[in-house]
């Protein structure tokens, strides 16, 4: 696992994610935390679906975060978790608990669980990407994603200059 850390780590580097999405997505993805989700939360993460309108919507949230500079702390987060796994919830429950970052996403329709979401399926879209890309191979080992639908894939592959620009994401 540590070879795939290793990239993954990576490949955040190299990206421009708000603090909590660079926390979520490391945190999920970067360790076994993705086998660590509930099946209520699998099947969230399987049922949540990427639109053009979410995006832009997200995308507008997320400069908006990082202009203010409200987004969730991690300290945060690793309080409320006392070192264990985090799980979607403790993520949700962290935006709540910032009156900035849910004033913004209020304001852009979205809410705290949409932004978790819309993170986790987004980071792990790109994290796909960058391995289909960087290291076929690896990919291949791993086989299809199990915390991307292949719709939201799907999406991502059509839409990933427009998302990039969105989130202030670097090319890979």
């Amino acid at each position: 696992m540590s070879g795939v850390f290793e990239r993954l780590s990576r490949g955040f580097r190299d990206a421009r994610f708000s603090v909590g999405a660079l926390l979520l997505c490391m945190t999920v993805l970067g360790s076994p935390a993705a086998h660590a989700l509930t099946p209520t939360e699998q099947d969230e993460v399987q049922n949540f679906t990427l639109t053009e309108d979410f995006v832009q919507r997200f995308g507008a949230a997320n400069q908006e975060v990082q202009a203010k500079g409200v987004g969730t702390h991690p300290g945060q987060i690793q309080k409320q978790t006392s070192g264990k796994t985090p799980t979607l919830d403790t993520f949700t429950v962290a935006i709540e608990q910032n009156s900035g970052e849910m004033d913004i996403l209020k304001r852009h329709g979205l809410t705290a669980r949409q932004a978790v979401l819309g993170t986790f399926v987004l980071g792990s879209a790109r994290m796909r990407d960058m391995q289909l890309t960087r290291d076929p191979e690896l990919a291949k080992k791993l086989g299809p994603p199990k915390d991307v639908s292949p719709a939201n894939m799907a999406f991502y592959e059509a839409h990933k200059d427009e998302i990039h620009q969105l989130l202030a994401v670097k090319p890979h």
